[in-house]
């Protein structure tokens, strides 16, 4: 037998207590996880970051391409959210409510079926207003936000009556957001910056052009600033002590707006799901018979998706940044269905609940 003096016994049960500590973390806790993700890494280009928390522990990461948690991208759609989450800042304050008129604050809206759009019906995408080539020429023709609500006011037809009608559009959150700049005599950007990403420590995330922000799609951010969004969610309008919603804010955000009201325009049809509900500035992925968020979520057009599943309070985000939205929305969905698989607690997403088979458990630590 060879000795070997320069190891004592601490130095030999070291040794032998790292080799399976690095065999635990090399292998990963969701290999159902992995493996969905790798299968579409074509379409993602090869980049991708995946990200989940439950019960304020991250649970899963996953990484491709060299994407981190502060890689900042153009997040589309995610802007939503953000731009109704300060929104609804403004109605916990009762300095707007949400079914003020818009005209109440922004004149050129007082005339015909306009008089009857609603803060409401900015965020929930009934103004009447269809999602058309027009915004795009109006937006990029305009310098602020006051001179693209103007023209919208003015050249754009409505297509249905306010409040009647679901047109997923862009309209709507540009309406919204100049109420609340003529409200506080403050820029959209700066609010956002005070109420939102500053309190919330979303230092990565800002919004293009500021002077005449798209607050339905103009959004960069990264997989960082939008955690620190969904743990303000999760925990009930709180982040790291610091109430930036109410309660009752956050449930109607949630609660299906459109119950009753007839979709014209959905862009998630047949692409992830044709089920899909619309809350204020967010989707409502699934509900259960009396109308209570199960899943709600807001993916942009590039792919990036963060989700808060109510049911098993896991927030995840999917962060992608590929223009082939109905291959990219599809990837991001079948990642979603294996998430759902993996967390075994059904919400409805999938399958309809069945009181046996619901159970909950909870992850500690970092796999």
């Amino acid at each position: 037998m060879r000795y070997f003096p320069c190891l004592n016994f601490s130095s030999i049960l070291c040794i032998l207590l790292i080799f399976p500590i690095f065999g635990t973390v090399a292998q990963s806790a969701y290999p159902e996880l992995d493996k969905a993700v790798l299968a579409h890494q074509r379409v993602y280009h090869g980049r991708v970051y995946v990200l989940l928390e439950q019960n304020g522990h991250i649970v899963y990461q996953d990484s491709l391409g060299g994407y981190n948690m502060e890689t900042t991208v153009p997040v589309a759609s995610v802007s939503k959210w953000l731009s109704t989450a300060l929104i609804m800042t403004f109605v916990d304050e009762g300095k707007i409510a949400l079914d003020d008129p818009v005209g109440k604050y922004l004149p050129e809206f007082n005339t015909g079926l306009k008089s009857r759009i609603t803060i409401r019906d900015c965020l929930r995408h009934t103004t009447g207003y269809f999602a058309t080539p027009a915004f795009r020429r109006i937006y990029w023709r305009t310098n602020t936000l006051t001179a693209c609500v103007e023209q919208i006011s003015q050249l754009v037809p409505l297509e249905a009556e306010p409040g009647k009608a679901f047109y997923y559009s862009p309209f709507g959150l540009q309406i919204a957001g100049r109420v609340i700049e003529v409200v506080s005599g403050k820029s959209f950007v700066q609010n956002f910056e005070e109420r939102i990403a500053r309190p919330c420590g979303m230092q990565h995330t800002s919004f293009t052009r500021p002077a005449n922000p798209e607050l339905a799609g103009g959004a960069y951010s990264c997989p960082l600033d939008l955690l620190h969004f969904l743990e303000m969610i999760a925990n009930k309008g709180v982040y790291q002590g610091h109430r930036i919603l109410s309660e009752q804010a956050l449930q109607e955000m949630q609660r299906n707006q459109i119950v009753n009201i007839p979709i014209r325009y959905s862009p998630v049809d047949g692409v992830i799901n044709d089920q899909w509900a619309y809350g204020l500035g967010e989707w409502v992925e699934a509900e259960d018979g009396n109308h209570h968020p199960l899943s709600v979520s807001s993916p942009g057009l590039f792919g990036t998706y963060p989700f808060y599943d109510v049911s098993r309070q896991l927030i995840g985000i999917i962060f992608v940044n590929q223009l082939d939205f109905k291959k990219v929305m599809q990837a991001d969905w079948d990642i979603r269905q294996t998430i759902n698989q993996v967390f075994s607690l059904r919400t409805g997403l999938f399958d309809q609940p069945n009181q046996a088979d619901v159970f909950c458990f909870s992850v500690n630590k970092t796999p």
